[in-house]
Order: structure tokens, then sequence, then C-alpha cells
């Protein structure tokens, strides 16, 4: 468990140093503005990184990103999703005739984050300076804690057919939210398979070393807008990844048998590889 989270600011000879202590930002070690980062920039590797990474699961999501409602847990929720590209690790003033690096501080209004983007030069002439964490994310909007959210989709892939109740016992909150969370994770799925497999006719996986995984999965139309899954048409996808690329094809199946599969395998992996 982390319990001191440093943001570097990047200048070529000073720091600026934040401790989190219990979660809480606890001293400041004040120097001239500089380039504020949640991670040191580096380790930025984008979303696409995460197939890179064992299976994220919800037995093992916690060593990623700490325990779903612990306050001391929030700094390494927060340094994940920025490692990743899930949130922005550094921002710039959006104003056109500002444009200075942001500072990133501790601010109580914002009970899930405790932190804010604020630029520091419109600040002292007054102006409106804050920004969530969260703009332009997958979590603007969202009002329960990273890590919280990250739970509650990887508890919707792992158990597509949980009833929208039974994920609210669980998580502890409101039926018309866990509901609506659920039909958000659906579009976006959605808008991914749409792009993905507008790509598929022609791709290619596999190559000299390389592992293409295959698999199937029980797809559901949404009713009502809500997780009932009970008496609703099945729609199996077929999907094959290529490991460490990220590159994948899938495809809508009326059947998982061998005469409808094979064809598709044969079609879309180089022959004489490795196929798990």
């Amino acid at each position: 468990m982390i319990f001191c989270f440093i943001l570097i600011f990047l200048l070529p000879h000073q720091l600026l140093t934040v401790e989190w202590s219990n979660g809480t930002l606890s001293r400041w070690k004040r120097v001239q503005k500089s380039r504020v980062t949640i991670v040191d920039p580096s380790l930025v590797t984008g979303p696409n990184s995460l197939l890179n990474l064992a299976e994220l699961t919800t037995r093992n999501l916690e060593e990623y990103i700490g325990e779903m409602d612990h306050p001391t847990t929030t700094e390494k929720a927060l340094e994940f999703v920025a490692t990743y590209g899930l949130l922005a690790n550094e921002r710039e003033c959006e104003q056109d005739w500002c444009s200075q690096y942001m500072s990133l501080v501790k601010d109580s209004s914002k009970k899930n984050d405790m932190l804010v983007w604020r630029c520091s030069t419109c600040k002292s002439d007054g102006m409106s300076s804050k920004v969530s964490i969260r703009e332009n994310s997958f979590f603007e909007g969202l009002r329960i804690p990273l890590q919280k959210v990250l739970y509650i989709a990887a508890d919707w892939i792992e158990n597509p057919t949980k009833t929208a109740k039974d994920s609210a016992a669980y998580f502890e909150t409101s039926e018309n939210t866990i509901s609506d969370y659920h039909e958000w994770f659906r579009d976006m799925t959605q808008q991914w398979w749409e792009r993905e497999a507008g790509m598929n006719k022609n791709i290619m996986l596999g190559g000299p070393g390389t592992i293409v995984e295959i698999d199937e999965s029980a797809m559901y139309k949404a009713k009502y807008h809500r997780g009932h899954m009970l008496r609703r048409p099945t729609i199996w996808i077929f999907g094959m990844l290529e490991r460490g690329t990220g590159k994948a094809a899938m495809f809508v199946v009326p059947r998982r048998n061998r005469r409808t599969l094979f064809p598709l395998i044969q079609a879309h992996v180089r022959p004489r590889k490795l196929t798990e």
C-alpha cells in the first residue's frame, strides 16, 4: 500500500514535492512555478499498454489501484490511471492569453479526489482558475472515487448477467446509479466494437513468436436501459487478440462450432503460429 505519493514538477534545477500522509496532502516545499505532472512523463504509456498487464480482475485489482473505498489508496488509483492515459497527467491553462502549466492542489470540496488543477497565474488575477482532475476523461461526471468506478467496471465485465440490484447492494450505492453506469459501459463498448469491427475485414494477426488469443463472449441487448438479462436474445462475439500489441479482430457469429469459427481463424491468423 502506498502512503507517500510524490508529484514532480519537471524543471532542470528545481523540484516541488507534495507528500501524502494517510490520504492527506501534508507538506509543501514551495519553489518556483514549473511543469506539474502526476507521474513522471516517461512512465505514461497509454491505454493500450493495459493489454500487457496480467489479466485484471476484481480479485487482483487491489494490487494496481488499492482498496475500493479506502481513502489512503486514492493516490495509488490516481497514479495508475495517469500512467495508462485514462486521466490527464498534466494540464495547461485553457485561457488563450495564459497557457501556463497548472498546479495540482488540494481541494476539500472534492470529497472523492481531494485534488484539482489550478492556474496560479489566473488565480492571482482574480479569475476562475480551477479544473477538475477528471475533466475530458473517462471519469468526468462520475461522483464516486476513481477506484470504485474501476471496480464496478471490472465486476460488470466479469458478471454480464448480474442484475443492477445485486450490483447496487454489493457496491453500496443506488440501483439507478449502477444502471446508469452499466448503460454507459455498454455504450462505450459498442463504440469501441464498431470502430474495431470496421477494421476487421483485412486484418491479419500473428507473426514470428507471436501468441494470438481467441475467445468468445455472450452479449445481450439492453432493455429499457436496465441491467436485467433474462429472456433476451443472445449475440455471440468471437474475438482474436494479438498479445503484446493490442491488435484485435472481432466477429458476430451465429454459432460457436468449428465450422463457423475455424474459417475466421484461417482468414485472419497467419499460419504456423501459436494460438491459445
